[in-house]
């Protein structure tokens, strides 16, 4: 009867944290000031209602993110070696842009390592924090062993 009660837990935290990285990659409505409605509603095939939708899902999701316990780690973590895939849960790229900056091109993997890096230093926002650069799955593995968060 244990096992089956962890199971569920495990299986629906899963699908709790699916549904949080899938509202962080609404973060494409950071783009609507900068794209205009037009533009914003023409390249993402929304309109304003879907846009407000989008809007609060968003904002929803970052809020679940930090309120999330320290599980979220571990399922993020199963994404290290996931970089076949490019995701967008820290930022999307202007579609209508020529510019390609360095982070519009985020695998998986470095989106998850980029995401326990914002649990563990941010408060409210999700952002390509200026360190992100100096930190690695190593690094952080080894500090997540010896802090046991």
């Amino acid at each position: 009867m244990k096992i089956i009660y962890f199971l569920l837990i495990v299986f629906l935290t899963g699908s709790n944290y699916d549904a949080i990285i899938g509202g962080l990659s609404k973060n494409y409505i950071f783009l609507y000031d900068t794209m205009g409605s037009i533009d914003y509603f023409e390249a993402f095939n929304t309109n304003e209602k879907k846009y407000q939708e989008d809007k609060k899902m968003y904002q929803q999701s970052v809020k679940d993110f930090f309120d999330a316990d320290k599980t979220i780690i571990d399922f993020l973590l199963k994404y290290e070696t996931d970089t076949l895939y490019y995701s967008q849960w820290i930022r999307t790229r202007n579609p209508y842009s020529s510019n390609l900056k360095k982070y519009d091109l985020m695998t998986n993997s470095d989106n998850a390592l980029a995401l326990i890096d914002n649990y563990l230093t941010q408060k409210d926002s999700i952002i390509i924090t200026p360190h992100f650069e100096k930190i690695s799955y190593s690094r952080f593995k080894f500090f997540y062993a010896k802090k046991k968060i």
